[in-house]
């Protein structure tokens, strides 16, 4: 539905310089991007250099420039892997809903939703600091955007379900809204209180319950004006 995102090559900066074929070269960037997520969690991305990652990989330095150019790209490809990890687990509770169309409501979804993205930032090495960084480099915040728009096109699928009227813009707005909230709260959630983070998720749920709540409720009012005689 709607417009494909994230499409594009990103720029030349950014791009692998050349793609792990055997066996051996994509161990050697797996390690790479597992020593790189290991030193943002430890270490931020402010202090993140490519001499950093290689000597925490145990990878010669010439062979990370064989692969990646730059820090950024090292951020860029972890963000990428992130970003496809999650939208797997979110595609897959989706499908789940319509499988069990009548077992599972929408409520369950949002709830499901919510806790598969506190679980994924919790458990996955690097991830809520990925986050942080993809924000904090003006060549990475378009990318990061592009990944938000592609991962809300679900959320979409299931507001048009619900019957929620509005164009794909107006939909997709409301779905930016939903992730976008979830993932500012559970940011700042993990940074400053983690032992609070489920309940900070817990008021989240309801956030979006009630939110989705009130389009749904609006747009059968707007049918059921539609259908009223003049």
């Amino acid at each position: 539905m709607g417009e494909q995102y994230g499409e594009a090559k990103p720029p030349i900066e950014l791009q692998l310089r050349r793609s792990p074929l055997q066996d051996r070269a994509k161990q050697t960037v797996e390690k790479i991007l597992d020593a790189t997520a290991e030193l943002l969690d430890d270490e931020g991305h402010e202090n993140l250099t490519t001499e950093r990652v290689a000597e925490r990989s145990g990878v010669n330095i010439a062979t990370l420039y064989h692969y990646f150019p730059n820090k950024l790209a090292l951020l860029f490809a972890l963000g990428q892997q992130f970003a496809e990890q999650q939208q797997e687990r979110l595609e897959s509770i989706f499908r789940r809903y319509r499988e069990f169309a009548g077992e599972l409501e929408w409520r369950d979804v949002v709830d499901a939703a919510n806790d598969a993205i506190l679980e994924f930032h919790r458990t996955v090495k690097g991830a809520t600091a990925v986050s942080r960084a993809m924000q904090s480099y003006a060549s990475l915040r378009e990318i990061d955007r592009q990944q938000d728009l592609r991962q809300s096109e679900v959320v979409v699928s299931l507001l048009s379900e619900l019957g929620i009227k509005g164009s794909f813009s107006e939909l997709q707005t409301m779905a930016l809204v939903i992730f976008q909230t979830a993932t500012a709260v559970l940011d700042n959630a993990l940074r400053w209180s983690p032992e609070n983070a489920d309940a900070a998720m817990d008021e989240v749920k309801i956030m979006h319950k009630q939110y989705i709540e009130y389009y749904i409720k609006q747009s059968a009012g707007d049918s059921s004006s539609e259908g009223t005689p003049g």
